[in-house]
């Protein structure tokens, strides 16, 4: 309070931030704690339509806080735990095979890791299926399968490397069939930090 008896304008606009920021912080909060429950259904039941209802219901929740500037809004952990989401949900969506334009949906959430996270080997493994079966652009998917192969096995991720090449090597043989990936090809089990390793 001034003098007058009147509230001091600037200390209103002071507590309306403050205000903000906790309000911030309490969607954070609860944004994340849905994260971490969707990939622990995830872990737990594997690829269902329910866990891809849980993460899409966990980034409902943070979208409050992406306002104009999109994912450029947010703070390091929750941008971590929106693109490990868009991750799973990737993963998810590559096994659901009645959900329509599954692939494409596929190829922009990969797209959307790989923008925060050019190196990321399952963003670019996913990207490359995304390509192969959704896009059919043959040479293109599989120089993106070649490049997550690269980056697994920089990241010392080498078991995934070697099972990719495999893949690789078994469907895109110049000579031999044009074979499709096995479902379980399509997205193996994100494990904690590996998904947004």
């Amino acid at each position: 309070m001034t003098a007058s008896g009147r509230g001091n304008a600037f200390s209103k606009v002071v507590d309306v931030d403050d205000d903000d920021e906790e309000e911030r912080q309490q969607i954070s909060q609860k944004a994340q704690e849905l994260f971490l429950k969707a990939q622990d259904f995830y872990t737990k039941q594997g690829a269902k339509d329910d866990a891809l209802l849980l993460f899409q219901n966990a980034e409902a929740a943070m979208k409050p806080l992406l306002g104009c500037g999109g994912l450029a809004n947010l703070t390091p952990e929750e941008l971590e735990a929106v693109l490990k989401g868009r991750l799973h949900m990737a993963v998810i969506t590559a096994h659901l095979e009645h959900l329509p334009d599954r692939w494409k949906k596929v190829k922009e959430l990969a797209e959307d890791v790989l923008q925060f996270d050019f190196n990321n080997a399952h963003g670019r493994w996913l990207r490359g299926l995304s390509l192969l079966h959704g896009s059919k652009l043959r040479q293109e998917a599989e120089e993106e399968c070649r490049r997550a192969v690269e980056c697994a096995r920089l990241q010392g991720k080498g078991g995934e490397a070697d099972q990719w090449e495999a893949e690789i090597k078994r469907c895109f043989a110049d000579d031999g069939p044009q074979v499709e990936f096995d479902s379980e090809d399509q997205g193996h089990e994100l494990k904690g930090d590996e998904a947004a390793a």
